[in-house]
């Protein structure tokens, strides 16, 4: 083997192997978005194995509420307007749940620029994002009782005040006097005697 050859091709190996061996989500997909190849971890992330993945379109599995941002970045990648793309987005699971992951993706071209294939590097993150969502839950809520907690309460009592506000000025008549609630005055004691 010609030494260039035998260097290519030990090169090949390599990448071979850190793309089966990645813990990482990673695929390419046609140009029309289907998984022509995928990594493990990537199969293990949706919930389905490596060939079930092959030939499905990665809209297919990517959360409704995700597909019109996808759909908006693909367009504007391979109308050359942007080289990459990196999201949060998520995606459904075989089961049902939904897997969060910080999606990278980059348009591959041939050296003549024409389409060949997406690349895609998926990092799981769903658990950070059930972290997020704990800590703005007990940021607001109290943890024994589930009711809002007084940060809450502030936030709701300004949003609707000031919508009563914007309400009363558009309506044409003077605002209504209104008074400042204090939350943190405790009440009054009672007088002795």
């Amino acid at each position: 083997m010609v030494p260039g050859a035998e260097l290519l091709a030990e090169s090949r190996r390599g990448l071979d192997a850190a793309f089966e061996q990645a813990t990482i989500g990673m695929a390419f997909l046609d140009v029309d978005g289907r998984y022509v190849r995928v990594n493990p971890a990537h199969a293990a992330l949706l919930g389905l194995g490596v060939d079930e993945l092959i030939g499905v379109r990665d809209m297919e599995l990517t959360h409704p509420d995700d597909r019109p941002s996808d759909l908006a970045a693909a367009w504007r990648i391979l109308d050359g307007e942007l080289d990459t793309w990196t999201v949060e987005k998520r995606f459904v699971r075989a089961d049902g749940s939904h897997a969060w992951v910080i999606a990278n993706l980059t348009f591959l071209r041939t050296p003549e620029g024409l389409p060949q294939m997406w690349l895609g590097v998926f990092q799981d993150i769903t658990e950070r994002k059930a972290m997020e969502s704990r800590l703005q839950r007990e940021a607001e809520e109290d943890p024994l009782t589930g009711l809002p907690n007084r940060r809450r309460l502030d936030a709701e009592l300004t949003r609707v005040l000031s919508r009563a506000r914007r309400e009363e000025t558009s309506g044409g008549g003077a605002p209504a006097r209104s008074r400042r609630v204090q939350t943190d005055q405790r009440p009054p004691r009672p007088r002795r005697g």
